[in-house]
């Protein structure tokens, strides 16, 4: 499932640099006033770009933990476990997942 999202967000994403809604100013731009920081378009670029990269991460430990059980024949443990969507606190995304 997490691929299949990955994937979609990947293909919309690229096409608009990254950036699927306009925003004011430009992503690299370090002129932003808070105003700029907290429009919705802004934060939902950056949503959508932490979600690409939670998910990024989630697949490519799947995929190291793959190879190292064929390699060596020990069962390894999910390293990732969705911390965007499945965490109820903050000290338990940074911490637990």
């Amino acid at each position: 499932r997490d691929f299949i999202i990955m994937s979609f967000l990947i293909s919309i994403l690229n096409e608009y640099g990254y950036e699927y809604f306009d925003t004011r100013l430009p992503a690299d731009s370090l002129e932003h006033s808070l105003a700029d920081l907290f429009a919705w378009q802004h934060l939902l670029n950056n949503f959508f770009v932490a979600v690409l990269l939670s998910f990024s991460l989630s697949q490519s430990s799947i995929g190291v933990s793959l190879i190292y059980n064929l390699l060596y024949r020990y069962e390894t443990y999910e390293i990732v476990l969705n911390p965007m969507f499945k965490s109820t606190s903050p000290s338990e995304f940074w911490g637990r997942r």
